[in-house]
């Protein structure tokens, strides 16, 4: 089975600020999260909440309107990849 070498935000005393997520993701994959949220206020009508999902999956910011959700960004500090999913209602 292979190792995960990556780490989620799950202090669950500390909602992160934009600054703490930006800290946690470093300098590469703060560039495509900035990407990705720009795209999201740009072409949606949804507003971000910030939700702690648990300490399997920590913190993460959800776009949701009237009980729909849009997608679900969890940063992760040492990830190799930016992975979303996205959902089309």
């Amino acid at each position: 089975m292979k190792s995960v070498d990556y780490q989620r935000m799950s202090d669950k005393e500390h909602e992160p600020s934009e600054k703490d997520i930006f800290s946690y993701l470093g300098n590469n994959a703060t560039e495509a999260w900035v990407d990705i949220i720009s795209f999201l206020r740009t072409n949606y009508d949804f507003s971000p909440e910030v939700d702690y999902g648990g300490k399997n999956y920590g913190w993460s910011i959800r776009y949701r309107k009237s009980g729909k959700s849009l997608c679900t960004l969890f940063p992760e500090g040492g990830a190799q990849q930016l992975t979303e999913h996205i959902r089309c209602a």
